[in-house]
């Protein structure tokens, strides 16, 4: 059987490492973050600037936070039965993060998480191009917008903080690993 690439994000898609670096985040910048919740992007939701963002999960990183994220509900499982058929990209923006590479195959390994390839890089779309993904799901829907132009079939998946943003006509939205499973897994 001829095996197919597929492009899955890491944070906010297969991890939650958010909540711990939410935690970071306030400590970091206790006069702007003063609530719990947040339903748009740090930038947006307490007036940061992205050079403050990247600051907190390089903190995190240098914490090793990034090694202790938890699993999003069924995706490991649903990863364990995709990999039977599909050579599964981990793409993930970390590369600007310390030991971000060490940490992230560290936490794949200890999950169990199957996949074919790890790569770090904020040019998503070119990865998704060269390597000919048939499927891509990603958390930020700039990233998904930019993968859909390529022509492979983008999927957003929702999150709070992604609601509210735009996204390309060519870019589906989903909200679980069982629709991930429905789409690609035809049994």
């Amino acid at each position: 059987m001829r095996r197919y690439n597929i492009g899955i994000d890491l944070d906010g898609v297969i991890c939650n490492a958010y909540w711990q670096c939410f935690q970071v985040l306030k400590a970091m910048y206790p006069e702007q973050v003063n609530s719990n919740e947040w339903t748009s992007r740090w930038e947006d939701a307490f007036n940061l600037t992205e050079r403050q963002v990247l600051d907190c999960f390089i903190e995190c990183g240098k914490k090793g936070l990034l090694k202790e994220a938890p699993l999003y509900p069924d995706a490991k499982y649903t990863l364990r039965r995709l990999s039977r058929y599909y050579n599964i990209f981990i793409v993930t923006w970390r590369n600007y993060i310390p030991n971000a590479k060490e940490d992230t195959l560290y936490w794949l390994d200890s999950n169990h998480v199957p996949y074919y390839r790890l790569v770090l890089t904020k040019n998503k779309f070119r990865l998704a191009n060269n390597e000919r993904f048939v499927f891509f799901l990603d958390d930020d829907p700039g990233q998904c917008n930019r993968v859909a132009k390529t022509k492979v079939p983008s999927y957003l998946f929702s999150r709070p903080w992604n609601r509210n943003q735009q996204i390309d006509a060519l870019v589906k939205t989903i909200h679980s690993w069982k629709e991930v499973a429905k789409i690609l897994l035809y049994y």
